[in-house]
């Protein structure tokens, strides 16, 4: 089903419980059979069927925080085989953009017979050109509690601080600001400022691979308060929609706990609506040991 909010299309999609008989625009069509098509190739361990379904400058972002360029990731697809279970999907059209999250299941069976299951909550980021979708970033989350003796602890020190490139265009400069203004309301718990920063349908998957809306989020950091430090950032930017990644360790004072120091990878998309810019996607992946 899908409905139309606040000028942006909101369908959920039930996998793989997908028929043809569903009401569906033909972009939700398209992006239904791209994830098909992924899934496939990735059971038959199959690069070239999985190159088709991603652009040129696609990133993933495994559940430990490992970061793959297009070529890197593929190489890795034959070692990866597996059966890829989704649950519901909530997909977020914005003209050529689509922004889909969601649950996925990876199982494995080894040679004895024995199966492995991990859950992780996903966002992925598919672009058209030409009329084809493909996918240009995917961010998995495990949704377990990390195993504290493997959660990597950053040090602010020496820690490289984000920087605007001089080379960046005008939108992606805005990007990377728009970020130092959000890191700047969290570290000063203005609360007002943040929501700025925020659209109505934004949505932050945590560290554990729960989620939350903008006011969810809000709170968590008025209970928790916290001081981000950015690394270098990535910011590609399609026509009103921008996809921002890099590194972030997150200073964190949980109530009743010691201070905790996480080492992460994070992935933002923001939108522009009138000339101005506001995150409607966060994803936060704790960097592990293998």
């Amino acid at each position: 089903m899908h409905k139309l909010i606040r000028g942006f299309l909101v369908c959920t999609l039930s996998m793989p419980a997908w028929s043809a008989g569903a009401a569906s625009s033909s972009a939700e069509q398209s992006l239904q059979s791209l994830e098909q098509q992924r899934i496939a190739a990735i059971r038959a361990g199959d690069p070239a069927a999985i190159r088709m379904t991603l652009a040129d400058d696609y990133q993933h972002v495994h559940g430990g925080g490992v970061v793959d360029d297009l070529a890197t990731y593929l190489k890795g697809v034959p070692g990866r085989k597996r059966e890829t279970l989704r649950g519901t999907l909530t997909t977020r059209i914005y003209g050529d953009v689509a922004v889909i999250t969601g649950p996925q299941t990876n199982r494995t069976t080894a040679a004895d017979g024995s199966v492995n299951e991990v859950s992780y909550y996903v966002t992925q980021v598919a672009r058209r050109q030409a009329g084809q979708w493909r996918y240009v970033n995917m961010q998995t989350t495990p949704l377990k509690p990390n195993d504290p003796a493997k959660l990597l602890s950053g040090d602010e020190a020496s820690y490289a601080r984000a920087s605007v490139n001089a080379g960046w265009s005008a939108d992606q400069k805005a990007v990377a600001e728009l970020e130092a203004r959000r890191a700047a309301a969290i570290a000063g718990g203005d609360f007002d400022a943040l929501a700025s920063v925020l659209a109505d349908d934004y949505l932050h998957v945590y560290g554990g691979g729960t989620t939350g809306g903008r006011d969810h989020y809000i709170a968590q950091v008025k209970a928790a308060p916290r001081v981000p430090t950015r690394g270098p950032l990535t910011v590609r930017v399609y026509g009103d929609v921008a996809v921002m990644s890099g590194n972030l360790l997150n200073r964190i004072r949980y109530p009743d706990q010691p201070e905790r120091v996480l080492d992460t990878f994070v992935t933002q998309v923001a939108r522009k609506v009138d000339g101005q810019w506001k995150f409607v996607s966060f994803q936060i992946t704790q960097k592990t040991m293998p």
